[in-house]
C-alpha cells in the first residue's frame, strides 16, 4: 500500500512539473511598456554605450564576464523596475529584454521586448495565440511603436 501511494505521489509530482507559467499578455507587456519606457530606452542606451553583449540577472552572468558589482547593480536596479532578467545587446545596438521563459535550452519557448534599428520578419498583430508545432524553429514580432516590438521565440 505504501509503495502504491509513494507512486502516486511521484507521478502528481511529475506532472506538476510539467504545468508552467504562461507568457505575459501582449497586452500587459505593451501597458507596461508605454509606461515606463523612459527606463527600456535607458536600458538600451545604457547597454550599446558600456559595449557590453550580456548582462543576466537571473542566472547570473555576462559579458564580458569582469562588469564590475556596481555596474551590474545599476543594470538590475532598472531591470527591476520592468521586470526583466536579462539584457542582451547584438549588432547595430539591437537589444534584448528577457521576461518570459519556459522549457530548457534548444526546447523551449521565449517573450522578450526588443529594440531592432530595422523592421524585423515575421510580423504578426498578436502573439498570444501562435500557430506554433514541433519542428520549426520561429521567431514572431509584435510592433509596440517605432524600433520597439515584443518577440516570442520558438525552439522545438
Amino acid at each position: 500500500m505504501i509503495r502504491i501511494l509513494q507512486t502516486l505521489l511521484f507521478i502528481f509530482v511529475l506532472v506538476g512539473c510539467e504545468q508552467s507559467v504562461p507568457p505575459p499578455s501582449d497586452q500587459s507587456m505593451i501597458d507596461l511598456f508605454l509606461s515606463k519606457r523612459d527606463v527600456f530606452e535607458q536600458l538600451q542606451r545604457k547597454i550599446c554605450n558600456d559595449g557590453f553583449q550580456t548582462v543576466s540577472m537571473d542566472p547570473e552572468w555576462s559579458e564580458p564576464d569582469n562588469i564590475s558589482e556596481l555596474k551590474k547593480k545599476e543594470y538590475y536596479a532598472l531591470f527591476n523596475q520592468i521586470g526583466v532578467t536579462q539584457l542582451q545587446s547584438y549588432d547595430g545596438c539591437r537589444a534584448k529584454f528577457s521576461v518570459w521563459a519556459m522549457g530548457w535550452a534548444g526546447d523551449a519557448d521565449y517573450k522578450s521586448y526588443q529594440y531592432r534599428p530595422l523592421k524585423p520578419e515575421n510580423v504578426v498583430s498578436s502573439l498570444d495565440n501562435l500557430p506554433l508545432n514541433q519542428t520549426d524553429i520561429v521567431m514572431f514580432y509584435r510592433k509596440i511603436d517605432t524600433n520597439w516590438y515584443i518577440s516570442y521565440a520558438h525552439w522545438p
